[in-house]
C-alpha cells in the first residue's frame, strides 16, 4: 500500500439502516424510502419507525455487584435449608406441628413457602444448574441412557456439575409423608363427590358398573403390589390428567371383571371364565396406538393385563410378552434407578408413582418367571430404587372383603398395604438371588459345594426376613380371639414357604447337587416337609375365613408346591393320617380354584398323576369330617412363645417337624425323584420341543433337569418331568396326555 493510500481518509462503514415496523413484522428485506418504503406502498400500509433505545453494555462494576449478590442469596438459601432440617428434627417429636405448608414443593424441590419470600434472582438460581445425564419425568420424552450409550451426558459425571445441595433444602421425610397422607385423604373425600357430580370418565362403561369394577380391582392389587396409586388415578380421572388414560382404566376392568358376578360383562352369562371380553378387546384396540411410546400408565396396564391373562385366562405366551413390554418401558423411562437428580426435576407424588410401579412390577417379574420357568427381567443388580413408600394411607385403610367372599362375615381390620407391600418387596429380592443362584441356565455346571454354600446364606436371609416380619403380618394362633387373617397376608407368608422349598428341594432330588453328603438330603427334606406343612395350615385357615375360588392365585402354586412334599410322605403313611390329610386339602383347594382359574387345573393332574405313580390313593375331601386345624404351636411349639406369637422363624430346627419323620425312608424318597421305567399313565409333565402340543415351547427350559423327577423319554434330549418347580406351567395337559383342551374364551363372535 502507497503512503497516498495510506493518507487517503477511510469511510467508516456504516450499518444498515433499520427497517420499518411493518417489515420488521414480517422480516422482510426494507429499502427505507421515504415516507413509505416500496413493501407498504405496495401493500398499502403505514410506514413508521419507532427508536429503539440502546441498551448500555454491562460495565465490570456491574458485574461485580451481581457476582456479590448472588453469593450473598446462595448462602442465604443455605441457611434457610439447614434451619428446615433443624426444625424438622423437632417436628419428629412433636405430631400436634402442621408441616404441610413448608413441605408444599415447587418444580425445583424447593419449599414453596421459602421460594415465595425470595427474590426473583433467587428463584431462578434453583433453576439454573446444568442437565443431569437423564431428564427423569412422569411421562415425557426423556429416556434413560447409562454410561456405554453414546447419548450419556458424561458431564454428570463431573462432580463439580452437579445440582448444588445447598441449592436444593433437605425437606424432612416426615412433612413429605404428611403431605401425601392429606393429599390422599382429601382425594378419597372427592370421589364419591366427583362420581355423583359425574366427572369421572368411565370411557362409555355405566358408572355403577365401572365403580363397582374399580372397587373389586383396588381390594385385590394388594396381594401382587400396589400397582396403581389410587389418589392420582381418580384424581386425574375427573380432568383428565396424567396418571389415568382409558387403557389402564379398561385393563382394570378386565382385571377385576371375573370377580364381578354381574352377567352382562360376560360372553357366556353363565361362565364367569368368559367375564370382561369387552374390556379386553378395547384395552387392545387402545394398545395398538399406545405400545410404541413409554408411559407409566400404559406399564400399569401391561402389567395388569399379563397378571390376568396368565391367572385366569391361561394365555401364558401373551402374559410373558405384556410383562416384558412393561418391563422394557421401566428401563426406557428410568424407573429402575433412583439418580439424585429426580429430587430436582420431580414432585413427591412423582417419585411415590414411580417407586410403586416399578417394586410392583419387581415382584410380579420374580413370579411370571418362577410360574413360567423362565430367567427374571428386572434383576436386583441392575437397579437402584429404595423400598420405601411415603404415603401411607393404605396401612391402616379398612379391609374390604368384597372380592373374596360371599359372606359378609370377615374380618374388620385395618389392611396394613404399605407394610405387606414392603416385605413382599423384600421377599422378591430373596427370591430374585435364589432363581439366579439355583435356577440359572449355568448353575448345572458349577460345583455343588458352593451352590450348596450359597443355598445356607440365602436361607439365612429367609429366617432374617420372617424374624423381622411385623407381628400384624405373621401367622398367628388359628381359633384365637385377635387372629387377622387377610388374604394378602397368608399369600407372601405362603411365598416365603414355598421359597423355602425351592431352596432345599434340589438338594433331595438324585442328580448332580446330592453329590454333597446323605445327611444334606435328609436335612433338606425336613425343611421342605416343615414348609409344606404350614402352606396345608395357611390353605386351611385362608378356607375357614374366605372362598378359595377367589384366593390369590399365588396359593394355588403355593399348594401344588406343598403336594409335591406331602404326597412322598403319604406314601410311606397308612391311608388316613396327616400326609394323606394334607395331599386331599390340597387337591380339594385346586379343585375349588379351577372354576375360576384355569391353570390349576394342570396342577391338580400332576399331582394325581404323582400320587397314582407312588400307589397314593385319593379321594374327594369331606371338609366337614376333618379334624381340627393343626395350629403353627402345636406343630412347632419351639417357635414360639407363652402366647402364641412368633419367636422365630420357620425354619428354624427343622427336624422337629414331627416325631414321627425321622423314620422315613430317605432313599424311597430320593428315588421318587427317578423313575426307571416309563408310566402307563398318560399324565406327563414335559418340557421341550412337542410336535403335537398346541402350546410347546423350546425356550421353557427346566435348569438342574437332572435334580428333579425324570423320566426315560423316546427323545433323550428332551427330559420329562412330573412335579417341576420352577416353571410348573408348561405346555398344557389333557385327557390324550399331550395336550389340554383349551376354553377359548376370546373367539370372534
Amino acid at each position: 500500500m502507497s503512503a497516498e493510500d495510506r493518507n487517503i481518509p477511510r469511510e467508516r462503514s456504516r450499518r444498515a439502516t433499520a427497517a420499518c415496523d411493518s417489515c420488521r413484522q414480517r422480516k422482510i428485506k426494507c429499502d427505507n424510502t421515504k415516507p413509505r418504503c416500496r413493501n407498504c406502498e405496495i401493500h398499502d400500509k403505514s410506514c413508521s419507525y419507532v427508536r429503539r433505545l440502546e441498551k448500555p453494555r454491562p460495565s465490570n462494576a456491574r458485574i461485580i455487584r451481581l457476582e456479590e449478590e448472588n453469593r450473598r442469596l446462595q448462602e442465604s438459601l443455605s441457611r434457610l435449608g439447614m434451619l428446615i432440617s433443624s426444625e424438622g428434627k423437632d417436628t419428629a417429636t412433636t405430631p400436634s406441628s402442621s408441616p404441610l405448608t413448608v413441605a408444599t414443593r415447587g418444580p425445583s424441590n424447593t419449599p414453596a413457602v421459602i421460594a415465595a419470600d425470595l427474590p426473583e434472582t433467587s428463584k431462578s438460581l434453583t433453576s439454573s444448574s446444568p442437565a443431569p445425564p437423564v431428564s427423569f419425568s412422569a411421562d415425557r420424552e426423556s429416556r434413560y441412557h447409562g454410561p456405554t450409550s453414546a447419548l450419556f451426558d458424561e458431564t454428570s459425571s463431573n462432580p463439580e456439575t452437579r445440582l448444588n445441595p445447598t441449592a436444593v433444602p433437605n425437606v424432612p421425610e416426615a412433612w413429605i409423608q404428611n403431605k401425601l397422607l392429606g393429599q390422599t385423604a382429601r382425594q378419597r373425600q372427592l370421589e364419591s363427590i366427583n362420581f355423583s357430580s359425574g366427572k369421572l370418565d368411565f370411557d362409555g362403561v355405566e358408572p355403577g358398573l365401572g365403580m363397582q369394577l374399580l372397587s373389586i380391582h383396588w381390594n385385590r392389587q394388594n396381594h401382587y403390589g400396589l400397582i396403581v396409586y389410587r389418589s392420582a388415578f381418580m384424581r386425574d380421572m375427573a380432568c383428565g390428567g396424567p396418571y389415568f388414560s382409558k387403557l389402564l382404566l379398561n385393563a382394570i376392568y378386565f382385571g377385576a371383571s371375573p370377580h364381578c358376578s354381574r352377567p352382562e360383562i360376560r360372553r357366556d352369562p353363565e361362565d364367569v371364565r368368559t367375564a370382561g371380553w369387552l374390556y379386553r378387546q378395547r384395552a387392545m384396540e387402545l394398545l395398538s396406538t399406545s405400545f410404541d411410546k413409554s408411559k407409566i400408565t400404559t406399564i400399569q396396564a401391561l402389567l395388569i393385563m399379563a397378571q390376568a391373562l396368565f391367572t385366569w385366562c391361561d394365555e401364558r405366551s401373551a402374559s410373558w410378552l405384556y410383562a416384558g413390554m412393561a418391563f422394557n418401558m421401566i428401563i426406557d423411562l428410568g424407573l429402575h434407578v433412583d439418580a439424585p437428580s429426580c429430587a430436582a426435576t420431580l414432585s413427591e407424588e412423582d417419585l411415590e408413582i414411580r417407586r410403586r410401579v416399578f417394586w410392583a412390577a419387581f415382584a410380579i417379574d420374580k413370579v411370571q418367571s418362577l410360574y413360567q420357568g423362565r430367567p427374571a427381567c428386572l434383576r436386583e443388580a441392575n437397579t437402584n430404587v429404595p423400598i420405601k413408600f411415603l404415603d401411607e394411607y393404605e396401612e391402616l385403610d379398612h379391609f374390604n372383603g368384597l372380592s373374596y367372599t360371599e359372606s359378609q362375615s370377615y374380618p374388620h381390620s385395618p389392611v396394613y398395604g404399605i407394610s405387606s407391600f414392603r416385605e413382599l418387596c423384600k421377599l422378591s429380592v430373596i427370591m430374585d438371588r435364589i432363581l439366579g443362584s439355583l435356577y440359572a441356565e449355568k448353575s448345572a455346571t458349577r460345583n455343588p459345594d458352593d451352590l450348596f454354600q450359597e443355598s445356607k446364606a440365602l436361607y439365612t436371609d429367609l429366617e432374617r426376613w420372617r424374624k423381622d416380619l411385623p407381628s400384624s403380618l405373621d401367622f398367628k394362633l388359628v381359633g384365637s380371639g385377635d387372629t387377622t387373617l387377610l388374604p394378602h397376608m397368608l399369600s407372601i407368608l405362603a411365598m416365603f414357604n414355598v421359597l423355602v422349598i425351592l431352596l432345599h428341594r434340589p438338594f433331595v432330588s438324585d442328580g448332580h447337587l446330592c453329590s454333597t453328603t446323605a445327611s444334606v438330603a435328609y436335612d433338606s427334606f425336613l425343611i421342605c416337609a416343615s414348609a409344606a406343612t404350614e402352606i396345608d395350615h395357611i390353605l386351611r385357615a385362608y378356607s375357614k375365613v374366605f372362598s378359595m375360588r377367589y384366593s390369590p392365585y399365588f396359593l394355588s402354586y403355593a399348594t401344588y408346591v406343598s403336594a409335591t412334599i406331602h404326597v412322598r410322605i403319604a406314601a410311606q403313611r397308612e391311608p388316613g393320617s396327616e400326609a394323606h390329610r394334607s395331599l386331599q386339602n390340597c387337591l380339594d383347594v385346586l379343585t375349588e380354584h379351577q372354576s375360576l382359574c384355569a391353570a390349576p387345573r394342570r396342577a391338580k393332574r400332576i399331582i394325581e398323576s404323582l400320587a397314582k405313580r407312588m400307589g397314593v390313593t385319593t379321594s374327594t375331601g369331606n371338609k366337614g369330617a376333618e379334624p381340627p386345624i393343626p395350629t403353627l404351636i402345636q406343630n412347632r411349639p419351639e417357635l414360639f412363645g407363652a402366647e402364641g406369637s412368633a419367636q422365630a422363624p420357620v425354619g428354624s430346627n427343622h427336624g422337629n417337624v414331627e416325631p414321627a419323620q425321622p423314620d422315613l425312608d430317605m432313599d424311597a424318597i430320593r428315588r421318587s425323584f427317578t423313575v426307571e421305567h416309563q408310566p402307563s399313565h398318560p399324565f406327563v409333565y414335559r418340557f421341550g420341543p412337542v410336535p403335537s402340543a398346541p402350546e410347546s415351547d423350546p425356550t421353557m427350559n427346566i435348569n438342574f433337569s437332572s435334580t428333579l423327577s425324570t423320566i426315560p423319554s423316546p427323545h433323550p434330549n428332551t427330559p420329562l418331568l412330573y412335579d417341576p418347580l420352577f416353571g410348573f406351567s408348561g405346555p398344557t395337559l389333557g385327557s390324550n396326555g399331550i395336550g389340554f383342551e383349551n376354553n377359548i374364551f376370546w373367539g370372534e363372535e
